[in-house]
């Protein structure tokens, strides 16, 4: 492992692992190795993770896990109900022995998404100031309520696509803190939440809820006793949890680990021994950031 010194300037990126391995690019869905197994999107992140390290360098690297059913289905049985539809190949799983032969940490709890492990662990090494630079990594507007503490939230494929409180407002017209009543207003098709049937009220409540001058009681008082159930219980669902009783394990440099899940894989263009030589570790920040970690426990 390849161990360098704390420096004044550092950065932690926490990667939700789960979304991330879901972006793998279409023409990769055709992969297979020697025993006919998909491996386009395990490929796909092979050749994606060392380049986002690349240019963020980080002296931590996190990765936060879907662990079993979301919890959020308790709440709302159609949460996400839309994805159980699609046939896929593609397991988070199947990723697991890439971060577990380089020098990282990983997070999941069980019954909880990898959005609330995220937001949880940005929030703890936020306040305890360990780095001066905290990257999360997502893929759609999910993790944009962090800006609200951290304004900051990179493209995970596309690496220069940010996400700031600016810009957010410009995309879809509320700021970081207002996120979460949007969604619960006028849903998210993306996770199959149904939001309320406003009719000629649609734009009035755009508008109000644009204007950061109108207090979300204000926003509320216009709805109805249904549509404030409805809104109430969509809120338990799209607003990200700080969580605690987590699982914390470290991923640790595995040569041999590596190459032979590369030779499983069928990849002949990667180098174990190289590849785990592009995740350097700053071994005090990496001892400081479990030690917050578990302080949330």
């Amino acid at each position: 492992m390849k161990q360098v010194t704390s420096l004044m300037h550092s950065a932690c990126l926490i990667c939700d692992l789960s979304s991330l391995v879901y972006q793998m690019p279409y023409h990769m869905e055709k992969l297979i190795n020697a025993e006919g197994v998909p491996t386009g999107h395990t490929f796909s992140f092979l050749r994606s993770l060392p380049k986002v390290v690349n240019i963020f360098k980080p002296s931590v690297v996190i990765f936060t896990l879907d662990a079993g059913y979301s919890n959020r289905d308790k709440i709302d049985p159609e949460y996400k109900a839309n994805r159980a539809k699609k046939k896929t190949n593609i397991k988070v799983a199947d990723v697991l022995p890439i971060i577990k032969s380089i020098p990282c940490i990983y997070l999941r709890k069980q019954g909880y998404e990898a959005d609330d492990l995220s937001y949880t662990a940005m929030l703890a090494l936020k306040n305890s100031r360990l780095f001066t630079n905290i990257i999360v990594l997502a893929k759609d507007y999910d993790m944009a309520y962090v800006l609200r503490y951290y304004p900051k939230v990179k493209h995970f494929m596309t690496h220069d696509w940010e996400l700031t409180p600016a810009g957010l407002h410009e995309r879809i017209g509320v700021l970081p803190n207002r996120l979460p009543l949007f969604k619960a207003i006028f849903g998210d098709s993306s996770d199959n939440i149904k939001g309320l049937k406003l009719g000629r009220n649609k734009a009035i409540m755009l508008k109000n809820l644009r204007d950061p001058e109108i207090s979300n009681s204000d926003i509320l008082n216009m709805l109805t006793e249904d549509q404030l159930d409805k809104v109430y219980t969509n809120l338990k669902v799209v607003r990200l949890q700080k969580l605690s009783d987590f699982e914390i394990s470290l991923g640790m440099p595995n040569i041999k680990g590596l190459d032979d899940y590369l030779n499983y894989l069928s990849v002949r263009t990667i180098d174990a021994k190289d590849f785990i030589k592009g995740f350097p570790v700053d071994v005090p920040k990496m001892r400081g950031a479990l030690a917050t970690l578990k302080k949330v426990q």
